[in-house]
Order: structure tokens, then sequence, then C-alpha cells
């Protein structure tokens, strides 16, 4: 493919009472764009601008950070339709790629059903939040006119798009703060409550423990069978004590992560040693895939980290009860180092997404809700942090990112 720009044209244009209308329905259409995706713009843009330019094709395509880029295309008096993934998207591809941006130029060499002359508008400085192109085979399509209304079009756009950013960013910053506050809260309490339990539970967990010692040695006379018996409900007290003490000892953890031992360590090793701990003691559960790339170090406290890496794998195991692959990666970035733990469970369900992190929110008939708790407040003590991404059928990834030594995350 070969381009050809024709020389730059200055228009002068004169005072228009149907421009000016045009220029005013522009201007408030993003209004009715208030809380769309991109998905949505997209098409509602490429409507709006199709209807503004005769004899082209409008092709809307709208970046925004975190969703997939969405495209749209309007078919408007074109001699022939494009057909997604043949020439005419290629040629979408390079052209956006190489053109010029808010100056006409031609397509030479074009293949059959490729238009040759083509226009593109930048939405945002050059064109970071997206492009409009319009296509033709007519030259002079867009006219000055039109192309005064794309300007428009694309600068209220991608106000739009950069209010609905910042909207988003203060609405994660104000839910973030919310839960800084109910976590403090919440620790207070916790914090009393498991102090006030500790002590009767050690009381009754002892007393338990030498009522069984002694029913253990009735194995003989007319009350080794009733000994049998209370022998079976003191191990059954036991076990309950015992969960209680692992959530008292959760409590505590939650409430208070001690700073620890920081030490200058292999992220890679240190991930592989907590990996090989888990392998010890699954007994199967689940076939580990190791990916551990990074070479950089980092400055933790190994036992906190490699809570954090037994709790992942955990979860992962859990969620595969029939079994699967667990996928433990770790890659350097240019802040740090991460670490992705994969499997190939059910996902997460959508609904509950937004309480993965919450203290005692768990989905697990014998969970106790705070073990991603503690290791969201393992990784932000160590300047780190852990986000997640589900599909239904296609599994979870969490992901942790921890600064270099010496550095700190971006």
């Amino acid at each position: 493919m070969v381009f050809e720009s024709p020389p730059e044209e200055v228009h002068v244009l004169p005072p228009d009472a149907a421009l000016l209308g045009d220029l005013v329905a522009l201007t408030f259409l993003p209004a009715t764009w208030v809380g769309w995706s991109t998905d949505r713009v997209a098409p509602s843009l490429a409507e709006a601008v199709a209807r503004l330019v005769s004899g082209g094709i409008v092709h809307v395509s709208l970046r925004d950070p975190g969703e997939a880029n969405a495209f749209s295309e309007a078919l408007r008096h074109g001699p022939r339709e494009p057909k997604p993934g043949g020439a005419f998207f290629e040629a979408v591809t390079e052209v956006r790629r190489v053109a010029p941006l808010l100056q006409p130029f031609r397509l030479e060499n074009a293949g059959a059903g490729v238009p040759t002359h083509w226009f593109v508008c930048p939405v945002g400085s050059l064109a970071s939040e997206g492009t409009i192109i319009v296509a033709s085979w007519q030259e002079g399509v867009p006219t000055a006119r039109e192309r005064l209304l794309l300007s428009v079009a694309a600068n209220q756009t991608a106000i739009i798009l950069r209010n609905a950013s910042l909207d988003r960013e203060l609405l994660a910053a104000r839910r973030e703060l919310a839960q800084t506050e109910k976590l403090s809260s919440l620790g207070q309490l916790v914090a009393g409550v498991a102090h006030e339990v500790r002590t009767p539970l050690t009381y009754s967990t002892n007393y338990l423990r030498a009522a069984r010692s002694r029913l253990a040695r009735m194995d003989d006379g007319p009350d080794a069978l009733n000994a049998q018996e209370a022998l079976k409900a003191v191990d059954g007290a036991l076990e309950g004590l015992n969960r209680i003490n692992t959530l008292v000892g959760n409590l505590r953890r939650f409430t208070q992560i001690p700073p620890g031992r920081r030490v200058r360590t292999s992220f890679s090793t240190l991930v592989g040693q907590a990996v090989d701990l888990f392998s010890a003691a699954d007994r199967g559960r689940g076939l580990l895939r190791r990916d551990l790339r990074a070479i950089s170090e980092v400055d933790v406290d190994r036992i906190q980290i490699q809570q954090v890496v037994l709790n992942l794998v955990e979860n992962a195991a859990d969620a595969m009860p029939g079994g699967g692959a667990i996928i433990i990666s770790t890659f350097d970035t240019p802040h740090g180092v991460e670490l992705r733990v994969q499997d190939q469970g059910p996902g997460i369900p959508k609904e509950v997404q937004g309480r993965v992190f919450d203290p005692f929110f768990t989905t697990k008939p014998q969970g106790s809700g705070l073990g991603l708790s503690i290791v969201r407040r393992i990784v932000e003590a160590h300047g780190g942090h852990i986000t997640f991404t589900s599909a239904p059928g296609e599994g979870t990834t969490f992901i942790v990112a921890f600064p270099a030594s010496g550095s700190e995350m971006g």
C-alpha cells in the first residue's frame, strides 16, 4: 500500500444556520453517554458522525483503560460493504498506524473493496482516546464542513471519556477509604474479642486434654465401653476447640500484621520454596506448574510472603475439587516483581467479586473468610498491591506486585 497526502487546504466556512445546528447537537450529544462504557459510546458516536458525512464509511475506535477496545462501523452510501477481517480492516489497521492526523490522504494501489480516500480525526491529544476514520471512494469526502463537525465530535468524546475515567478513579479512591476505615474499626473490635476468648479457650482445651488422657487409660473393666463413647465426645469437643483456636489466631493476625524481619532475597527462590511446602503437604491436590522468571530481589519478611503464596495456592486447589492445573509464575516488571497464581476452576461469580477481600466473607463451607484479607494486608504492608481476574468457566488469576529491593511501587 502506498499513501499519498494531497496538499493541505485552508477552508473558511461562511455563517451557516444548519452548521450551527449540527454543532449544537454534537455539543450536547455526550450528555447522553454519561455512565456508558466505550462499547456503547462507539456505536452511538459512529451513528451520529455517519449522519453528518455523506458518501463515506465511518469507523470509530475508542480506547478505555480496563476495558477492551471497542470498534464500530456505520456504512453510509458506500458502494461496497466492508467485511470484518478482510482487506478493508487490514487497511484500517495500517491507516491508524501511519496516517497523518486531520489531513486527507489518498491510498494508492488499494485492493478490491478498499476505499481510496481517507481522513483520520483523533479523539484526544494525539489520538490518546481513539480515532474517528472516514473512508470513501470519492475525493473530497469529508468536506471542510464535515471535518469541522468531526473535530467537534472528537473533542466532545474525549472530554466525556476523560471525565468518566476520573469518575472511576474517584469512586475507587472512596471505596478504598471506606474499606480502610471499616478495617480500622473492625480491627479494634476483633482485637478485644480475640484477647477475651483466648484465655477461657486455653483453659477448656487443657481440661479436655486431661480428661482425654484419663479416659484413654480406661481400656479395661466394665466402664471401658462408656469410656470409649466419652473419648469420642471429648475428641469431637477438642476438634471444635481447635477450629476456634485457629479462628482466634487468624483474628489476631488480621488485626495486627507484625513488621517482621525484612531481608533481601530472590523473589523467585522464595516463591519456589513456598510452593515446595505446599507440594509436600497437599498430597496431590492440583497439578503444580511453575514459571518462575523473575530475577529481581525484594526486601520482605520471608515467612509472611510464604504465607501469601501458600494461601493463594491453597485457594486455587480448593477451587478445583475435581483436580486441575495450578500455574504459579513470577515476572520482573518496570517497578518490581509480580506473582501470578492461576487456577482452572469455575471462576468467582461476578456478583461476589467485589467482596473477595472483605473480612469474614467466604464461599467455602468451612472457611473463616480471613485468608485473603490477611493476604491483602501483608502485601500492602510490604508496599505492594493485589488484584485478580476471573471469568465463569475460565478460572481465576490472582496477581500480586511487590517493589524491587530499594524501590517503591509506581
